[in-house]
């Protein structure tokens, strides 16, 4: 953070920095794609239009879009509200590795070809079913 409160992947500081934020403001220089993958892969899953996932979150359908695209454009409160809508946090979507959603849900959602892009940009990661 410069000392204007400008991060240097371009997004605000917020008033109060928790560790979650923390986390993805640092990750998000290096991983802004794949963070927003992660955002609408969440949203797809859930079987949500950007929409209805402004309107759970109190925001604008705007918004949602920018922070599937170019979250670094987007105030971390806002990413903050849509990421926690979807069920998850801004610390566990900023790690590096792969979302595990079960390969069925994936299947239901995306078609093959969309689900090998995601995998092949480690979006997504299909959990291995234990033999029986």
């Amino acid at each position: 953070m410069d000392e204007t409160g400008v991060y240097s992947a371009g997004v605000q500081a917020p008033d109060v920095v928790d560790t979650g934020v923390a986390t993805f403001v640092d990750a998000c220089k290096l991983s802004e794609r794949s963070f927003g993958l992660k955002i609408r892969t969440l949203r797809r899953v859930a079987r949500l239009t950007q929409k209805e996932l402004a309107k759970h979150a109190g925001t604008t359908q705007a918004e949602v879009s920018r922070a599937e695209r170019q979250p670094d454009s987007v105030r971390v409160s806002v990413l903050s509200r849509i990421v926690a809508t979807l069920g998850s946090d801004l610390g566990d979507l900023a790690e590096s590795g792969p979302l595990a959603i079960e390969q069925d849900v994936l299947q239901d959602v995306f078609s093959s070809a969309q689900l090998a892009k995601l995998q092949e940009a480690a979006v997504v990661a299909v959990p291995q079913k234990a033999d029986l």
